[in-house]
């Protein structure tokens, strides 16, 4: 009690020394007459000096000063509860307010902040000289004070609240509440909802961090914060403030000049970092960043004219909706930003045209697959697997994080036996890459997302067996970097978009540094993982040989395509570049039968051929440590003297791997001569089609529509099985049916209840086996 008593008159104390002060060193100071002059216009330009955007301080012209009634009444409410919720009940400045911080400070060491109210915010804004603005001073905190009491004296309540919505900053170039509505959302400021005002309200905090178009994250916790705020304060019900916060916001902006707008936001945002928001808003900075306007414009023709030519597809299917792109280009010797599209029109409200598409995490498909085999290749496990390891392509059962059976399946809905593991990855199949994750482990797997950058990644909530499928959500800025990693042997790739700031008198005041990157993978399986994406043989199963991935230089490249076609992935990368490209809608609907190497892969080709004019052509350069093995092409096992046909794969020398997914079978290759040794050589079954049932899955269950008649609402049972094949099909042991040749399918009338689908099959070769599956069917969503 003793500690409290003191602690609370230490507060008071303090307290009522800082507000004599205020009356004191107010006493020589002139009335707030002092307007701030407008500060020399920022420019941005690109890595040869062309003009990208040019931008005025808050002082200048770029404003939208509107009344107080025509603003959205939410915009008014959120602001007090988030800035200042005593706003109508002090005089400029909160003695409780200050009070508070002052007792924070001592107690708990927190920082001095928190004290501010929108008087003093505003005077801040308007009424200080341009030093005094961004001094760190007592005397600047008292002088504001003061300020903040005479205007309370000569202006109304609503006038000092208006005059704060016009004149606080918002990030993205955006003064005031009417200029943030149309560089956010592209509407008037009378126009905007809860959800909106809220997420507004909450920016002028830290406009640099909280920029919902680079930190979607922050700004959503920050407008939870706010809505939280506003609850408390009697404004909105909690019933409101849910709704708002599951409101999905359509980000968008009025049109305005500007060349590479994604670009410029993103570069304005990190500029705000280095230099602080207070320090760039003086002016007179000419920010020179690493963008090629000229690569920059034909990229963005590039994604228009392609996303165009998908819509207007005469074979495509009828209800295909295509609405969005991004591509980043980098320079994978420094990590320059050389193109960077967010989205086909920054403009386009309906589609969230200003929602940079290279920030936005998304599932990644296929495209994280690199990482998984990379992590089953680490030479620290037991028994790493290289690219001749042989896994088994076949209807597999895993276990999801819930004990849930999981069988995922290929693109093309076959089986392909014993593949090796460079074919797997090469041509993206399912059943293989799942094995890879199994076999390095998931925290190894995670372990390494992490060290390459993937920290979306690691943020998502997304576990199991289904991560090495690409689940998981990632941005295609941090995809693409570590797909730059891959090409650099290994080693991080710092991104940059600014190359030098300027100051008004031209003196360089701050310049990219120069980064080597620091080695995170093993340089032999970096190398491992290119010569795979760089196979066009190996890919000829899934891809053929003429698809868009083929180039006249050698690039190691790698597509992904999600659940039900919503995002469309293709990132590759030769030794000088590294070119990402996401296709999808924003509102997350699917794409009908569009997948990475449609939809995204055209646009890589061609932007890879524009981002390699004017460089010279060369191959990855072969690290030491790998070795080369010979193959018997028809067994996938290592070749010996009476093998007809031999390839070439190459591994680890020195290193123990697994000859097969089996750990007991693995094959020795040392730095020294001599023949290979096999420890044993494993007995696999032949290259045929793998037994196994494709329809239903494994406790599935199917509901029955109360709109359709039951009788049309119909379950496929179906295997997999070579041809010359017979297959019985029994429903809870009622013969449903027989098939002699492909397709083995019959339909089944669904029923209500628990079933078990039995299909016995007497196979080409003479073998039998039998599939039992059970599966559930409720009727209208219940039993």
């Amino acid at each position: 009690m003793r500690l409290l008593r003191r602690s609370v008159g230490y507060a008071l104390a303090v307290g009522l020394i800082f507000l004599a002060a205020v009356y004191i060193i107010a006493r020589i100071l002139p009335p707030p007459a002092v307007r701030v002059t407008p500060a020399p216009s920022n420019v941005i330009v690109d890595r040869h000096g062309e003009l990208l955007y040019e931008w005025i301080d808050p002082a200048g012209a770029i404003q939208h000063p509107l009344p107080l009634d025509a603003m959205s009444p939410y915009c008014v409410q959120a602001t007090l509860a988030a800035e200042d919720k005593r706003f109508y009940h002090h005089v400029g400045v909160d003695p409780i307010a200050i009070l508070r911080s002052l007792y924070r400070h001592w107690r708990w060491q927190e920082p001095l902040t928190g004290a501010s109210t929108l008087t003093q915010q505003l005077v801040r804004l308007t009424r200080l000289s341009e030093d005094e603005r961004y001094e760190r001073s007592l005397r600047r905190k008292v002088k504001e004070a003061w300020f903040a009491f005479r205007l309370e004296r000569h202006m109304d309540k609503a006038h000092i609240l208006e005059a704060y919505l016009n004149h606080a900053y918002y990030g993205n170039f955006a003064i005031g509440m009417e200029a943030a509505a149309r560089a956010y959302f592209g509407q008037p400021a009378r126009a905007l909802d809860l959800a909106q005002c809220a997420m507004l309200a909450g920016l002028p905090q830290s406009p640099t961090e909280l920029n919902p178009l680079i930190h979607p994250d922050h700004a959503k916790a920050r407008q939870t914060y706010v809505l939280q705020r506003m609850v408390e304060a009697g404004y909105i019900s909690p019933e409101e403030a849910q709704r708002a916060q599951e409101e999905p916001l359509i980000f968008a902006s009025t049109p305005f000049p500007i060349q590479a707008p994604h670009f410029v936001m993103w570069v304005q945002n990190q500029a705000e970092s280095t230099l602080g928001v207070d320090r760039i808003r003086r002016g007179g900075w000419k920010i020179v960043t690493s963008l090629d306007l000229g690569l920059q414009e034909r990229t963005e023709h590039t994604v228009r004219e392609h996303l165009a030519r998908l819509r207007h597809d005469p074979h495509a299917p009828p209800h295909r909706r295509v609405t969005s792109g991004a591509v980043v280009v980098l320079d994978t010797h420094n990590g320059d930003v050389l193109a960077m599209v967010g989205s086909p029109d920054y403009f386009n409200r309906e589609n969230a045209g200003a929602v940079n598409g290279t920030l936005t995490p998304r599932q990644s498909g296929s495209a994280i697959k690199p990482f998984v085999y990379a992590a089953a290749f680490d030479p620290e496990l037991p028994h790493p697997w290289a690219p001749p390891t042989l896994i088994l392509d076949a209807h597999t059962v895993f276990s999801d994080t819930k004990g849930m059976p999981y069988v995922p399946k290929n693109f093309d809905q076959r089986w392909h036996g014993w593949v090796p593991a460079r074919v797997a990855l090469a041509a993206s199949l399912n059943v293989p890459a799942v094995k890879a994750l199994r076999h390095a482990g998931i925290a190894r797997f995670l372990a390494l997302a992490q060290r390459v950058g993937l920290d979306s990644l690691i943020r998502s909530p997304a576990r199991g067996p289904a991560l090495a499928l690409g689940v998981g959500e990632v941005s295609l800025l941090e995809l693409t970097r570590a797909y730059g990693l891959l090409a650099r042997g290994g080693k991080t790739l710092p991104v940059h978009g600014i190359l030098a700031i300027y100051d008004a008198q031209g003196r360089r005041v701050w310049e990219r540094p120069t980064e080597e990157g620091t080695q995170v993978l093993d340089p032999r399986v970096a190398y491992l993982i290119t010569d795979i994406l760089a196979d066009r043989y190996a890919r000829i199963p899934t891809y053929g040989l003429n698809s868009s991935l083929e180039w006249d230089r050698r690039a190691a490249v790698k597509t992904g395509t999600t659940t039900d076609w919503r995002d469309a992935w293709t990132i590759g990368y030769s030794p000088d570049r590294v070119v990402g490209v996401w296709v999808g809608n924003w509102d997350n609907t699917p794409m009908m039968g569009l997948t990475g190497g449609s939809g995204a892969a055209p646009i890589w080709h061609a932007v890879m051929s524009a981002a390699h004019e004017n460089v010279p052509r060369k191959d990855f350069p072969r690290p030491k440590g790998i070795r080369t093995v010979r193959v018997c092409a028809q067994t996938g096992l290592p070749a010996t003297p009476d093998c007809p046909l031999v390839r070439e794969d190459i591994v680890l020398a020195g290193v123990p791997f697994a000859w097969a997914e089996s750990e007991d079978a693995f094959y020795t290759a040392t730095s020294h001569a001599g023949s290979a040794g096999i420890y044993p050589t494993p007995t696999l079954p032949p290259l045929t089609t793998i037994p196994g049932v494709i329809s239903p899955e494994p406790e599935a269950v199917y509901r029955l529509s109360p709109t359709l008649p039951q009788e049309e609402q119909m379950l496929a049972l179906e295997v997999q099985a070579d041809p010359g094949s017979w297959v019985t099909f029994r429903v809870d042991g009622q013969e449903v049916g027989t098939r002699g040749r492909p397709p083995y399918r019959v339909w089944w009338a669904l029923e209500p209840g628990a079933h078990v689908a039995t299909f016995e099959l007497r196979l080409a070769n003479g073998q039998t086996r039998t599939f039992r599956v059970r599966f559930r069917v409720e009727k209208d969503g219940r039993d």
